[in-house]
């Protein structure tokens, strides 16, 4: 399930009032991002070079033009939030 933007903008408006920080994590495979979940960051960056690393490919593929990087970095999203936990959002328009 996914988040709504201003839901997602609202939780963070509420951890600046408070003081709290806002701890952002970084996904590359789906089992990354369970864990930071259950961890309880308040955002989880999806990296498209994680697609290529799980294809055996290096790192900096991610770079290159190929697949064209925003789509590659949507598509995985839905693979790296598929458990569809709360932290799970496309802040996107």
């Amino acid at each position: 399930m996914a988040v709504e933007r201003k839901e997602i903008l609202r939780r963070l408006r509420k951890n600046i009032e408070e003081g709290r920080p806002i701890i952002g994590t970084g996904a590359g495979t789906g089992i990354s991002a369970k864990f930071e979940e259950a961890g309880g960051t308040d955002l989880i960056i999806v990296y498209n070079s994680g697609r290529y690393r799980m294809a055996g490919r290096a790192e900096k593929a991610g770079l290159c033009g190929e697949g064209g990087a925003d789509r590659v970095r949507l598509s995985y999203t839905a693979i790296c939030t598929a458990g569809g936990g709360d932290r799970c959002g496309r802040t996107g328009k």
